[in-house]
């Protein structure tokens, strides 16, 4: 009596079957994976950007100041946390002013990695500065700081004033597309000479392809830095696509060609090379 088997050539032909139905499925997990990832990303920067909006409700409809100068109005500018008060640069960047607005805002500012640990009330203020530091400069999104809400190091005020009637907006009733404005987004730190540790970190800051010159453009689908050395670009993390939020409070994933287009970005852009002079 003949037993029944798999011959050699079978069984061979069974494990390439095999072997390319996991080549297709794989790419196709992995891309289910990142799409996954990013629509997390985008809920959590809806939440960042209701905050935003409860903002300005209190402040009697103006825009949270991106990056103010350490001193405004002849007032020091301070946050304070946990029995400390910390000023200049933690308190000039935006995580701070958005914790009484969004719950558990640490988690959210930092879901590419672990949020760094947070200031004690038994911290010595040089340890707990250092980690108000780390929490407001690294978040997984940054701010549209030169032409929403003003930057003091890009252009964002004239001597220690807000650059009213310029190329940043102050108020909500200046903006003009709500729906196309950026004001969060995505943001990568970016270094000509990059660090191989550095191109996954966040940064506060969310560098427009042009602030008075060309800051950064896009060739071969790649975005290749013209003129700082260091800056947060707007890659995307998960997929190729940058997720942004808009000034009307939705979010949605843009490739690096459209983020091209200054429309996005500056309130009084008409054309997609606008740019300013200061």
């Amino acid at each position: 009596m003949k037993r029944k088997a798999f011959t050699l050539i079978e069984l061979l032909v069974v494990i390439s079957i095999i072997a390319l139905l996991i080549g297709i499925l794989l790419p196709a997990l992995a891309k289910a994976r990142s799409t996954a990832k990013e629509l997390r990303s985008r809920c959590d920067l809806r939440q960042l950007l209701i905050g935003y909006s409860a903002y300005q409700t209190d402040h009697n409809d103006s825009i949270m100041l991106a990056y103010p100068p350490s001193i405004l109005d002849g007032q020091t500018v301070t946050v304070g946390f946990a029995g400390h008060t910390f000023g200049a640069p933690v308190s000039q960047r935006y995580p701070w002013r958005l914790l009484p607005y969004v719950d558990g805002v640490w988690d959210v500012l930092h879901n590419h990695k672990d949020a760094p640990e947070l200031p004690q009330g038994n911290d010595v203020a040089p340890v707990a500065f250092f980690k108000a530091y780390w929490l407001s400069i690294y978040p997984t999104y940054g701010m549209n700081d030169v032409y929403v809400g003003g930057s003091a190091s890009n252009y964002g005020y004239i001597n220690g004033n807000t650059n009213l009637g310029k190329h940043a907006v102050y108020k909500t009733d200046e903006v003009r597309r709500a729906s196309e404005l950026i004001v969060l987004g995505d943001s990568q730190v970016q270094n000509i000479y990059p660090e191989p540790d550095t191109p996954q970190e966040g940064y506060f800051r969310l560098t427009p392809p042009r602030a008075n010159g060309v800051q950064w453009r896009v060739a071969s689908n790649e975005i290749e830095l013209v003129s700082q050395t260091i800056m947060g670009i707007p890659k995307g993390r998960y997929n190729s696509n940058a997720v942004m939020g808009f000034f009307d409070g939705h979010t949605t994933g843009m490739s690096r060609t459209e983020l091209q287009d200054m429309r996005h970005w500056a309130n009084n852009a008409t054309t997609e090379d606008y740019d300013f002079q200061p």
